[in-house]
């Protein structure tokens, strides 16, 4: 039998967002905040109880049948100083044409979870350039970190493409996320685009002021 020494990168601590059970040995993490403040790149990283991997270690260590351990949603942010790193560090690079075009955070009516009223919460994307561009791999998340990833997929110039929340069949205009309870928080949130390597495409942020959709 064959044993292997992983050393985990500390890349950063818990944020002031994770919630823990100190009542029980290990530790229960209810809800985990990761706060990196200098990461190097690697995929397996530590911040006692927990493990983080990145998303293709995490489906290739479920894809061997490994077992022991259980994979969830974390919101992972950046230190003030890590963002002044990244700002340095980073090439200056063209806006894209694509956009955050609306949000519609607060379903219309009593929140019931029906498929009807989580399809009426939603996000426009609009592609503003000449040219159509593939947002095949592209992301979208919230600020507490649930993702959507988009599949094979191409935005036309000029044209707009809705996000949904619940189930349906996608197409040309219409993409759906499948989840069966609410992402969008309608007293406050963030809205991230983000292409397949991770570059930041575009942002949008409210806090409920008598209203129940932003246009970004």
């Amino acid at each position: 039998m064959a044993y292997f020494l992983l050393e985990p990168e500390v890349a950063s601590e818990l944020g002031q967002h994770t919630e823990l059970d100190t009542r029980m040995h290990p530790l229960r993490v209810h809800r985990l905040h990761y706060e990196i403040t200098d990461w190097l790149g690697d995929e397996l990283l530590e911040s006692f109880p927990c493990f983080l991997l990145s998303r293709r270690l995490g489906e290739r260590a479920a894809a061997e049948g490994l077992t022991g351990f259980e994979l969830a949603d974390v919101e992972v942010t950046l230190s003030p100083e890590a963002e002044e790193l990244l700002a340095l560090a980073a090439p200056a690079q063209a806006a894209s044409p694509v956009q955050i075009y609306k949000v519609y955070y607060d379903s219309p009516g009593a929140d019931t979870g029906s498929n009807t009223s989580l399809n009426a919460e939603y996000v426009v994307l609009k592609n503003t350039g000449r040219s159509a561009v593939s947002l095949t791999g592209w992301t979208l998340r919230d600020a507490r970190g649930y993702v959507y990833t988009f599949g094979t997929f191409t935005l036309g110039a000029g044209k707009a493409v809705v996000v949904r929340t619940g189930k349906g069949t996608n197409s040309s205009t219409h993409r759906y996320w499948g989840r069966t309870w609410y992402v969008w928080n309608n007293t406050g949130d963030t809205a991230t685009l983000r292409t397949r390597s991770g570059s930041l495409v575009d942002t949008c942020s409210w806090n409920r002021v008598g209203s129940d959709y932003r246009y970004c």
